[in-house]
């Protein structure tokens, strides 16, 4: 797809304090929607971002169970269906 594009969220990159602590597993899940910024080309095939703004992290994802999930927090996410939170790096609403 011409305007699928890939990218890449480095540890460094995930939020602006406490670096050394990210957990990427805590921070994403294959198949989340996140909002980010690109702050570097790496080559022709993928972009680097950023989600180390209040406003850039995880917009939409699906919990263990595949259910959509709602913000709790700026970390958590919870399953409206089985009630249980899954940690996350939340994007703030705009």
């Amino acid at each position: 797809d011409e305007l699928r594009f890939q990218a890449l969220i480095r540890k460094e990159d995930v939020r602006a304090v406490e670096k050394d602590r990210v957990v990427m597993e805590e921070m994403f899940r294959v198949g989340d929607i996140v909002r980010g910024k690109v702050i570097s080309l790496g080559d022709q095939s993928f972009y680097y971002l950023t989600t180390a703004r209040n406003d850039l992290g995880i917009v939409m994802a699906r919990s263990e169970a595949g259910n959509m999930m709602f913000p709790v927090s700026w970390r958590e996410m919870r399953d409206p269906i089985t009630g249980l939170g899954e940690p996350r790096k939340v994007a703030r609403p705009f």
